[in-house]
């Protein structure tokens, strides 16, 4: 590969005399593959998709139905348009990526069933379309056919405008930005925050770690990470610590350079443990002027590691060039086997020794009324009180009472307010593997862990060449889902869309990078009239069970922000919003709490 004259992104080289990239997907790759889609529809497909991630990571992660069912019919949309153009040119993926789309699919299709047997029938409509929102987007981006460039761009984009979001959410929200000490933005939820950070943060090690890119984009991308790595750590998540080990592992058990991505992970941490006592004191300051001042001197510490990141990707881009790596490749290999394991043991004992160093008695920052104290022992990570069991008891009660068919989707908490022995009040079981099995039962559960288990299968298939950036972009995205798949299985992460779509498209993309199976039958049938129209009538479907709900939505806030001023004017909106969804009861509660009000 070699440098583009834009300088921040690679160009292939290696062309073969078909005019087709060398070096990007397995060297099986059919023909049917490098002209399934124009290169600028898949560029023009992954831009809109990270813009609406990045607009629902601004909009608290785009809970609330008036955020993230607009970007539910965007991807509808976009699904639609690539379904359609896929069979037009017989280039619908087969083998494992088209047994994926259909385990999700059928899943999808038992949520939706899930609202007949529902409790609360308006949650679990709703719960439906936002399975099918995740169905669209995986889809999309498995039946997309990725080259490494253009998978780059988008994967490096989302990482980049994560980083910025929550940099900004920082530097200008100051303390309004925590509570309990917790960094809670953007998405309003610390852990999710954590955990949206930290699926960025694989892609811009990843990419920061591959010679062909400038180094001015290795430079950023490692400065991206730094950024990352330290706000998810503010966030003060544990759940994302043993997924991030897990997604660690991964990572580097698919990259073919473990050298490489080591080496381009010692900087960041080493940064990230340098700045561990300015993290962890804002968690852990007593009193409102301790905690502003912990928070200024945490954006400080944030900007000189940002600034020592981009100093040290520049070095590293400078002397880690194509032309270099050429020169010294047999060298290099000869090498490999020895340094690789010191370099992981040098891994190791810097974690640990940054470990051990803020278990020691903290004497940089002493708190008035107290002795010396573990830094990490007063952060939130020094703990493990959870109420976790008791919501994971009462999933599992319910998988014992309904096994068969569930609760219904989002139905969780009418059983856990009257089973509950704790005073939390949650909606959801915190948990994907207890979501599926508790509101779905267990045929629900069953299809959505097949899903699972044979998407990460075409994922891990499909990996590119050995050391290519194909390779690269492959292992990034496989540990992104990864991690979300882990932290995932102690939180309630698949409801916060700015989360749970770009780890599915990042699963999405990782099979569609170098598939080589086509599904000529089921293409041939998608042009069929009878499949044309098929095709029409469940598209019409869909945007039909958004657009209901979403109107409700909407309808409901309105009616809430007029009240004070139109009361009439209020209540003639809450009326509106029961028509539109009349499944839905909470346009008759919030008219109940405004008349009693």
């Amino acid at each position: 590969m070699t440098v583009g004259k834009t300088g921040l992104l690679p160009r292939p080289l290696g062309a073969k005399p078909s005019g087709k990239p060398a070096g990007i997907a397995h060297a099986h790759e059919p023909e049917a593959y490098s002209a399934a889609l124009p290169g600028g529809l898949t560029l023009a497909v992954s831009l809109v998709a990270v813009a609406v991630f990045l607009w629902w990571e601004t909009q608290e992660g785009g809970y609330a139905p008036t955020a993230w069912y607009p970007g539910a019919a965007v991807f509808l949309v976009l699904f639609i348009a690539v379904l359609v153009l896929s069979a037009g040119r017989s280039a619908i993926p087969g083998g494992w990526s088209t047994r994926a789309m259909l385990l999700f699919a059928a899943f999808t299709a038992w949520s939706f069933l899930s609202i007949v047997w529902a409790g609360v029938q308006g949650d679990a409509w709703d719960g439906a379309n936002r399975t099918l929102l995740y169905l669209t987007v995986y889809a999309t981006f498995a039946l997309l056919r990725w080259r490494a460039l253009t998978a780059g761009v988008f994967l490096a984009l989302f990482a980049l405008g994560t980083a910025v979001i929550g940099a900004v959410a920082l530097a200008t929200e100051d303390a309004s930005a925590f509570i309990d000490g917790r960094l809670v933005a953007p998405t309003g939820y610390a852990n999710a925050s954590a955990a949206l950070f930290l699926v960025g943060f694989w892609p811009a090690v990843g990419l920061a770690a591959r010679p062909e890119l400038h180094w001015a984009a290795r430079s950023l991308l490692l400065a991206t990470g730094g950024v990352l790595l330290q706000l998810a750590v503010l966030a003060q998540s544990r759940g994302s610590v043993a997924a991030g080990a897990v997604a660690l592992a991964v990572y580097l058990f698919l990259s073919e350079h473990r050298l490489r991505v080591v080496l381009m992970l010692v900087p960041v941490a080493a940064v990230t443990l340098a700045s561990l006592d300015p993290l962890l004191s804002v968690f852990a300051s007593g009193t409102e002027a301790g905690f502003r001042e912990a928070v200024a001197q945490e954006q400080q510490a944030l900007a000189l590691a940002t600034a020592a990141l981009l100093a040290i990707g520049i070095v590293i881009g400078i002397f880690d060039r194509p032309g270099r790596v050429d020169r010294r490749r047999h060298r290099r290999d000869h090498r490999r086997r020895i340094l690789a394991p010191l370099a992981l043991g040098g891994v190791v004992v810097a974690l640990v020794v940054g470990a051990v160093g803020t278990g020691l008695p903290s004497i940089s920052s002493p708190r008035e009324g107290s002795g010396p104290t573990s830094v990490l022992g007063s952060s939130r990570f020094g703990g493990l009180e959870t109420g976790r069991l008791d919501m994971w008891r009462v999933a599992g009660e319910t998988v014992a009472d309904r096994p068969f068919l569930g609760v219904g989707v989002d139905n969780f908490a009418v059983d856990f307010a009257r089973e509950r022995r704790t005073h939390e009040e949650p909606l959801y079981p915190h948990s994907l593997v207890l979501r599926a099995f508790s509101q779905t039962g267990v045929v629900g559960g069953i299809l959505f862990l097949a899903f699972i288990a044979v998407a990460l299968l075409a994922a891990v298939r499909s990996r590119g060449r050995p050391g290519g950036l194909s390779n690269a972009v492959t292992a990034a995205a496989i540990a992104s889902a990864v991690y979300w798949l882990v932290h995932g299985s102690l939180d309630w992460l698949w409801e916060i869309p700015a989360l749970a779509a770009p780890a599915l498209a990042f699963l999405g993309l990782a099979s569609g990078l170098g598939q080589s199976d086509v599904d000529r039958a089921l293409s041939v049938r998608l042009r069929s009239l009878r499949g044309r129209c098929a095709t029409a009538v469940l598209g019409g479907a869909a945007l039909g069970s958004y657009l209901f709900p979403a109107l409700a939505a909407s309808e409901l806030e309105r009616a809430v922000a007029a009240w004070p001023a139109a009361p009439e004017r209020a209540f003639s909106r809450l009326d509106r919003a029961h028509r539109l969804n009349p499944l839905s009861e909470r346009a008759d509660i919030v008219a109940g709490t405004l008349a009693q009000r």
